[in-house]
């Protein structure tokens, strides 16, 4: 992946979401995917590993990325997960990570 940028600037005419509203945005995602049933209930109340999420360069786009980690998830291949956001917070996909803890 590509580096963390921490923090949101609006350069020229592309926007990025503050972190605040990033958080935000990618708390409302991880609910619909609970919703949704892509998730457990479990991962409801989980909240972001704030120093590995921001703003990453990945395949030459900028995307908000937002590393979750569920301790009470008893799979082990099922207990990290990573929620990818556009610069202005929509949704792109989520995906379970190898935990390396």
């Amino acid at each position: 992946m590509g580096s963390c940028v921490p923090g949101a600037f609006a350069h020229l005419d592309h926007t990025i979401l503050e972190l605040d509203d990033a958080v935000s945005e990618a708390r409302f995602n991880m609910t619909r995917l609970i919703e949704n049933k892509s998730l457990p209930e479990t991962w409801q109340d989980v909240e972001p590993d704030m120093q590995r999420s921001g703003v990453q360069h990945i395949h030459g786009k900028r995307r908000w990325v937002f590393i979750y980690e569920n301790a009470n998830e008893k799979d082990s291949t099922k207990r990290t997960i990573k929620i990818f956001m556009t610069p202005l917070g929509n949704f792109i996909s989520f995906e379970y990570v190898q935990s390396f803890n």
